[in-house]
């Protein structure tokens, strides 16, 4: 079975990750010349991981529908946040627990583990096809198997390009930093395919502050072990110093 996996982020790199250890030959389609770039943004921070507490409370961190809440207690039963540890521990990536329960690479940086990964991934035989930007996908007739595949359409440096697979696996990611290929165009040609996509919006704030030269400096680095007030709520964690 041929799967194509469009987005190299976290999410296409683990689905690229666990079809190929079920036998499948899997191919990961990114806009960009490398894959992981968010990941490495994230990584200027200490990159957090996943957060160390009973897996009932870890649970809730999830949110959804009232539908859903069952779901994420079965779904995280064999992937919690230990699971996450022992998978970045067989890559040779140690990590620790924070004061704050969150959980950090030892080295607190994104690009050994995301190199590491990688690197087991084409052990495994996932190929990387780079600098290829999705643009549509038409579903063919069935084959002499009875089972339908796409075929997938990508813009090129050199000129368009067609992929046809038996599955396709979209792990596109938001509209949040569109240097790093997260620009939320790929809205588009779902909703040319008659595909409802909800608005893309803010899953973080921010708010405005007369910072001084001194604290500016620090552009891009996180201030740690902060409790951080609103009204009546308490939260805490870090924060991000950005010039805006």
């Amino acid at each position: 079975m041929q799967i194509a996996i469009i987005g190299g982020g976290p999410a296409g790199l683990r689905a690229a990750e666990v079809a190929a250890m079920g036998g499948a030959a899997v191919t990961v389609f990114d806009a960009k010349p490398s894959v992981g770039r968010k990941f490495l943004v994230a990584g200027r921070g200490g990159l957090n991981l996943t957060k160390a507490e009973p897996r009932d409370l870890f649970a809730t961190r999830y949110s959804g529908p009232d539908s859903d809440l069952e779901r994420w207690p079965s779904l995280l039963a064999s992937c919690d946040a230990d699971s996450l540890r022992a998978w970045a521990d067989s890559l040779g990536v140690k990590t620790f627990v924070a004061s704050t329960g969150r959980v950090y690479p030892v080295a607190m940086k994104a690009a050994p583990l995301l190199r590491r990964w990688v690197g087991h991934l084409r052990e495994l035989g996932v190929r990387f096809a780079l600098r290829h930007r999705w643009c549509g996908l038409r579903i063919l007739k069935k084959t002499n198997d009875n089972r339908p595949r796409v075929e997938l359409d990508f813009y090129t440096p050199a000129a368009p390009h067609t992929f046809e697979a038996s599955a396709a696996i979209l792990a596109l990611g938001g509209g949040s930093w569109p240097e790093t290929g997260s620009d939320g165009a790929w809205t588009s040609p779902l909703e040319s395919l008659d595909v409802s996509v909800a608005p893309l919006a803010p899953a973080n704030c921010g708010w405005e502050t007369p910072w001084p030269p001194v604290v500016l400096a620090r552009e891009g680095l996180p201030l740690k072990n902060l409790v951080v007030r609103a009204g009546a709520m308490k939260v805490r964690g870090e924060l991000l110093l950005t010039r805006y």
